[in-house]
């Protein structure tokens, strides 16, 4: 006998996008099926299927990884992919497709930037197309306007409300942000061929990579990922994060040139 244990829920998270107001955004799942009943019943049905297709995953995984680098590394990725998408929320349309990130170790805060980014190699492993319906809602809700500061913002809010920070008080990691977001978008450009993403956000990514060029060469005491450390003062790994985030923006500069030429 099979036993199913799982949460339904319709609207799944109020989101600030383009237009600034929170709107209620849908599961994903009630795009492809009329009620809760016969997503349950699917789900249910599925449950062969299902089992085959993760033990097909886990082995995959698993011998992977041990070609890679050993048992040991192969236990620690077995289990963060399995954190890794615990942590995921399915939202939207077919049409446009959302996935929120929620922290679920500490604080339930959405999309946080520099959680993604530790995450980015098991989606692009698996699926790099995922990793933009991670980015969609912070460039919409950054490109809105509704952010004010000129770094790239850390999170979208506290679970389920998506509303970002109008007034700019988000936990501040610029360098942190900046490089993370410029890094995840030039590697989900480069695994999937997609530089046309490239080309719509250039405007966003330039004014990230301008602030680090211009602020953070020698940076000012702030957060890094490891926020319970405290503020950070300059040591030289900074100065090789921002290296290697300009060369980043260099990298999208140089697939992006065409298109923006064309269309000046």
């Amino acid at each position: 006998m099979v036993f199913s244990l799982g949460l339904v829920q319709d609207r799944v998270i109020n989101f600030a996008g383009h237009d600034q107001g929170l709107t209620p955004i849908p599961g994903l799942w009630s795009s492809f099926y009329t009620n809760e009943r016969d997503a349950v019943a699917a789900f249910v049905n599925d449950y062969e299927y299902a089992k085959k297709a993760s033990q097909r995953l886990d082995t995959r995984i698993q011998d992977d990884s041990v070609r890679a680098a050993g048992q040991d590394y192969a236990t620690i990725t077995t289990l963060a992919l399995r954190q890794t998408f615990g942590g995921l929320q399915y939202a939207g349309t077919p049409a446009k497709p959302y996935i929120f990130l929620k922290e679920i170790s500490s604080n339930s805060d959405i999309q946080t930037v520099d959680v993604i980014f530790p995450a980015y190699p098991i989606l692009h492993y698996l699926n790099a197309t995922l990793s933009r319906y991670l980015l969609d809602p912070l460039f919409e809700n950054q490109e809105s306007g509704a952010y004010p500061n000129k770094w790239a913002e850390h999170d979208l809010g506290t679970f389920p409300v998506a509303k970002g920070y109008p007034d700019g008080n988000d936990e501040p990691m610029p360098l942190e942000e900046c490089g993370n977001m410029i890094i995840m978008t030039l590697a989900y450009a480069q695994r999937t061929g997609d530089t046309g993403y490239l080309h719509d956000h250039y405007p966003k990514l330039e004014q990230w990579a301008e602030f680090l060029v211009e602020d953070s060469i020698v940076p000012a005491n702030q957060l890094s990922t490891d926020d319970f450390a405290g503020t950070l003062a300059y040591v030289p790994c900074n100065l090789l994060a921002l290296l290697d985030r300009t060369d980043s923006l260099y990298a999208v500069t140089k697939r992006t040139l065409p298109s923006r030429e064309s269309s000046a």
